[in-house]
C-alpha cells in the first residue's frame, strides 16, 4: 500500500462490508427497522419452514390469495397463519412458528390476506371485516381441499380477523399472538364456540388489559397466556420459541380432538 507523501500516512483501507452491492432486495421489499428489531431474536437453529411446500392460489370471493401450503405425511390438522400488516409467507416469525408446527406433524398454510399493493394501504390492514371474510373463505376452501380440521394462528389484526372468522364457523381453534381482540366485534366474541388462546407479553403496553376485556365477552374455552417481554417485537431471546411452543401445544391438543368431535353448536 502506497504512502501519501503529503501527509506521511498510509490511507486507511475501505472496509469490505461497506462496498456497494448489486444484490437485489428480497421478495416482498426491504425489511423495515421495526421488522428487523422484531425478528432479531429468532433462534438460528430453527428448522426451515416449507420443506415440501408449494405455493397456490386460494379463492376468496372475488380475489385469489397466495398461500404456501405444507402437509406432512398423515397430518391430523391444518393451521393457517395470517397477519394483517404484510406477508405471512415472507415473515421470519410466521415461518419459524410454521416450522415448529410442522415438526409436530401439523400441516401449515402461510396465507397472505392482502396482496403487495393492498398491504401498503394502512386502512386495509385495519379492515378486520374484510380480512375476516377473506380468511373464512380461504379456510373453507383449504379445509375442503385437504379434508382436515382447520385452526388459525393470527398476529396483529390477523388475530382479530381469525376470531371474527371463527365465530362464523369452519375454524376449529385459534391462537392470537400480539393480537388486537378489541378490534373484533363483541357480538363475534360472544358467538365464538371454539377454543382460543391469547398470547401477550408483560411489556405489551395496554394490550394485556384490552385482551382480558375482550376475553370477558367469550363463553367458549379460552386462555390468556402472559409471557415475558413484548410479543410484537421479541425483546427476549427465548420468546419466539415460547410463543411457538404454546401454539404447538394448543393446536395439537385441540385440533387432534377435533378430528373425531362434531363442530360445536354455532360453529358450523
Amino acid at each position: 500500500m502506497r504512502t501519501d507523501h503529503r501527509t506521511g500516512h498510509r490511507p486507511i483501507p475501505r472496509p469490505t462490508s461497506l462496498r456497494p452491492t448489486t444484490r437485489k432486495p428480497p421478495r416482498g421489499g426491504l425489511p423495515t427497522p421495526y421488522a428487523l428489531a422484531r425478528d432479531c431474536f429468532l433462534p438460528s437453529a430453527a428448522p426451515p419452514a416449507g420443506r415440501g411446500a408449494r405455493e397456490l392460489r386460494v379463492p376468496a370471493g372475488r380475489v385469489g390469495l397466495t398461500a404456501r401450503l405444507t402437509l406432512p405425511a398423515a397430518a391430523p390438522a391444518l393451521v393457517i397463519l395470517v397477519r394483517g400488516d404484510g406477508s405471512s409467507r415472507h415473515s421470519p416469525h410466521d415461518r419459524y412458528v410454521a416450522a415448529v408446527l410442522e415438526r409436530a406433524g401439523l400441516g401449515t398454510a402461510l396465507l397472505d390476506l392482502l396482496d403487495e399493493e393492498e398491504a401498503c394501504d394502512r386502512h386495509l390492514c385495519l379492515d378486520v371485516p374484510l380480512l375476516a371474510r377473506r380468511l373464512r373463505a380461504a379456510a373453507d376452501w383449504l379445509g375442503a381441499r385437504t379434508g382436515l380440521p382447520v385452526g388459525c394462528f393470527g398476529t396483529g389484526t390477523g388475530a382479530s380477523a381469525a376470531l371474527e372468522a371463527a365465530a362464523e364457523g369452519g375454524i376449529r381453534a385459534v391462537v392470537s399472538h400480539a393480537g388486537r381482540p378489541d378490534l373484533t366485534s363483541p357480538a363475534a366474541l360472544a358467538r365464538l364456540r371454539v377454543p382460543a388462546l391469547f398470547v401477550t407479553g408483560t411489556r405489551d403496553t395496554g394490550l394485556l388489559g384490552r385482551t382480558r376485556l375482550a376475553a370477558d365477552w367469550m363463553c367458549c374455552t379460552h386462555r390468556v397466556a402472559v409471557v415475558p417481554g413484548r410479543t410484537d417485537r421479541f425483546t427476549e431471546p427465548d420468546l419466539p420459541a415460547t410463543v411457538a411452543g404454546l401454539a404447538r401445544a394448543w393446536f395439537t391438543d385441540r385440533l387432534t380432538a377435533a378430528r373425531t368431535e362434531p363442530l360445536p353448536p354455532g360453529a358450523g
